[in-house]
């Protein structure tokens, strides 16, 4: 199985992203940063093949505004 997963964003206008994936220990497992994205829907892959199973939280932030995700890692 995959640890490869799609963070599908649309966004209408000129962006800026980031994403902070955390372990349940608050340690920071993947960091993804674009500056200026133009106008259009992205995929980003997010490749946590180095990481254990388990529980996750992703911090995707664009222009300001940030959402978290819980994601289940598993084998």
């Amino acid at each position: 199985m995959s640890k490869v997963m799609l963070l599908s964003l649309m966004e209408g206008r000129a962006s800026s992203l980031s994403i902070v994936v955390m372990n349940v220990l608050g340690e920071v497992v993947y960091t993804h940063n674009s500056q200026e994205l133009s106008d259009n829907s992205y995929l980003i892959p997010i490749d946590l093949s180095n990481n254990a199973s388990g529980i996750y939280y992703a911090n995707v932030s664009v222009n300001g505004h940030v959402q978290s995700v819980k994601i289940n890692l598993a084998k």
